[in-house]
């Protein structure tokens, strides 16, 4: 019975998986058929992710990891005490938590006295929901911050964060 139980768990798995796999490659296809087909807008509006997740000051660098670890998050959105948009970089976390002697400790840290402490929250490049792609690639291929992200607001004065661009969402 046991053997049974196995055997169907790791074929339907298996089958599951292999369905999964199909649906992501066929929504691929329709992706790139509707961009061509339809001539679809070219605005980072169209491509970023809205809604983000964001970590805050206030919560235990166990919880912002836990985040980005079950995210597979590289970066995660911050408001500082000034009002700034910062990124928590997983470097960083992984950097503040070995140089810890205690890493329950560490864990247990608020973000902000974490950062107190040395972890480092470089500021967030912006973009705005109206920008092209391409001046959103030129944003994420700056040398200062190549690899992160763009926080993405509805204009430049605007703080009220609307979405996050990476080049990933751009493929």
């Amino acid at each position: 019975m046991v053997r049974n139980a196995r055997n169907d768990a790791l074929h339907i798995g298996a089958f599951a998986r292999h369905l999964t796999v199909n649906a992501i490659e066929l929504a691929l296809i329709l992706e790139d058929a509707l961009k061509i087909k339809e001539n679809m807008s070219n605005l980072v509006s169209d491509f970023m992710i809205r809604n983000p997740v964001c970590a805050h000051l206030w919560q235990p660098v166990s919880f912002v990891r836990q985040i980005m670890l079950t995210n597979s998050f590289s970066y995660l959105p911050v408001q500082d005490e000034d009002g700034k948009w910062r990124l928590v970089v997983d470097l960083e976390v992984a950097r503040y938590l070995q140089t810890r002697s205690n890493r329950n400790g560490g864990l247990a840290t608020p973000l902000e006295k974490a950062k107190a402490e040395g972890i480092s929250l470089p500021e967030a490049k912006r973009a705005c929901v109206t920008n092209s792609v391409e001046e959103a690639l030129e944003r994420l291929n700056d040398e200062k911050f190549k690899g992160q992200p763009l926080l993405v607001f509805r204009n430049d004065t605007c703080n009220e964060l609307e979405g996050i661009l990476t080049s990933f969402d751009l493929l």
